[in-house]
């Protein structure tokens, strides 16, 4: 019994180890990695980018680094964050902090967290018991469309990247993202724990970019992996960040 325990214990530290090599576990700490994805993939830096889902403007900063000509426009509902976004990017022109949170439809909504300014925070009321955390409301934000946000900054110009990570809600506001994305080259979001409470799967986003012709990739340790066709086993709630990118042939 002893030695098949030891052999149980092994085969789960090597599954987990395979599992964040094939990005299946990369939440906050790949955030620079992120951050490097379009460049790599196009070739060119890119000129527009909205950042939904700012909290601490980590992702903003390593684009600011690598793309300095760039013009970011930072997303974020939560007073708390935005103050502190706001002092933090002050001192550049390029950067702009836009106070609300994105959906598919304009309008109100309640912000929950385990605390104000958590970066856990969503338009969803979690259960995060087992994690002996509770969720409750923090402050009602205004919600806008990502197309109304883009019209607001950049006009009629095309976004090149937008950034997702808004706990659980990124088809929610893709919904809302549907005049800006047929001139969108590629969009990087979260998917994790969080589509369990928001009731969201992979499956959907495979379904939902198709339409735009957009295909899967998973940023990874080992560089992006294509996802060229929806399978059950893909589905994984460990956080992972995944990359959609304009068809070659579009």
């Amino acid at each position: 019994m002893e030695k098949n325990q030891r052999s149980i214990r092994d085969w789960i530290a090597l599954e987990a180890e395979a599992q964040e090599q094939l990005g299946k576990r990369g939440g906050a700490f790949t955030t620079e990695l992120e951050a490097r994805q379009y460049m790599d993939v196009f070739g060119q830096a890119p000129r527009r980018i909205l950042d939904i889902g700012g909290a601490k403007g980590d992702f903003t900063a390593h684009c600011r680094a690598l793309y300095p000509n760039a013009q970011i426009v930072l997303v974020e509902p939560s007073r708390k964050q935005t103050d502190a976004l706001r002092a933090r990017f002050a001192s550049d022109p390029r950067i702009a902090v836009e106070v609300s949170a994105a959906g598919h439809a304009p309008g109100t909504g309640m912000l929950y967290a385990d605390e104000p300014g958590s970066e856990l925070a969503s338009l969803t009321q979690r259960d995060l018991r087992h994690l002996r955390r509770r969720f409750d409301p923090v402050e009602e934000v205004v919600i806008r469309t990502i197309d109304d946000i883009a019209g607001a900054h950049f006009g009629d110009a095309g976004i090149d990247l937008i950034k997702l990570d808004v706990e659980g809600h990124e088809l929610d506001c893709l919904h809302g993202a549907t005049n800006t994305l047929p001139s969108c080259n590629a969009v990087q979001f979260e998917f994790g724990g969080c589509n369990i409470d928001t009731r969201t799967y992979l499956k959907d986003f495979f379904l939902f970019f198709e339409k735009f012709g957009f295909e899967l990739k998973r940023i990874s340790p080992l560089g992006l992996i294509p996802l060229p066709a929806y399978r059950e086993h893909l589905e994984s709630f460990m956080t992972s960040n995944y990359l959609a990118v304009r068809s070659a042939q579009d």
